[in-house]
């Protein structure tokens, strides 16, 4: 990834430089035990600090500082950004959006409800308000 004015832009491999970056995929090995220390580490941080970890991991990781409260993208952003695109990608985000729908419409348990003379215990699946992700760049 490239840091233009403090953002990360996307880098377009072609040709010979794709084949490398795929090979570079395939030949690589990681010790497993290793990476989930680290990404228990992440975690932990994260629970314990919110954002401001967050903030400090990007710091770390990708030298760009971003304030915790620019952390969500506001609609405006968001429609800024559908605006810039192109029909053919606009088509491909909707389809994904509604297939993310369906698949977790299907994820979806059941809820569960019982009732007895010890009154009533219900297990009621409820939907999140609102999500954070984090998509790290590739080496």
């Amino acid at each position: 990834m490239q840091k233009e004015n403090n953002k990360i832009m996307p880098r377009t491999l072609k040709g010979k430089d794709a084949w490398r970056f795929v090979a570079s995929l395939e030949n690589r090995t990681m010790d497993i035990e290793l990476f989930k220390e680290a990404v228990i580490q992440v975690i932990k941080a994260v629970r314990n600090n919110g954002d401001e970890a967050v903030r400090e991991y990007m710091v770390k990781y990708y030298g760009v500082d971003i304030p915790t409260d620019e952390f969500m993208v506001s609609k405006e952003e968001i429609e800024n950004a559908f605006a810039r695109i192109g029909d053919a990608e606009k088509k491909a985000i909707e389809k994904e959006i509604e297939i993310f729908k369906i698949f977790h419409r299907r994820q979806k348990p059941q809820e569960i409800v019982e009732s007895g003379s010890y009154g009533r215990i219900r297990l009621k699946w409820v939907p999140l308000g609102r999500i954070g992700v984090h998509v790290p760049e590739y080496p």
